[in-house]
């Protein structure tokens, strides 16, 4: 007989809570902009290339979008949605 783990999370009221939180996201998505926004004007110090941009966990995408439109990245350079969990998010091979 196999044991199975313990249920540490009640996975119904977990949605409740995603599901209560999305309805109001669009109120506070201004924080997810201003980090962005930060994010990217820090990676102007980095001196490294980075092939590869991926915003996991993107919500709209607003990171994915800001590295993709910053003036260091290639125009044309092969820009894709990204699949899975829904998000908007972008990849861009540089």
């Amino acid at each position: 007989m196999i044991d199975q783990p313990p249920q540490l999370v009640d996975e119904a009221a977990h949605q409740r809570q995603r599901d209560r939180a999305a309805a109001g996201y669009a109120r506070h998505d201004f924080l997810k902009k201003a980090v962005a926004e930060r994010v990217v004007d820090r990676l102007d110090a980095v001196r490294r290339e980075f092939p590869l941009v991926a915003d996991i966990g993107c919500h709209g995408g607003q990171l994915a979008q800001m590295l993709m439109d910053h003036p260091r990245n290639r125009p044309g350079a092969g820009a894709g949605p990204v699949t899975g969990n829904g998000g908007g998010g972008l990849r861009k091979r540089l």
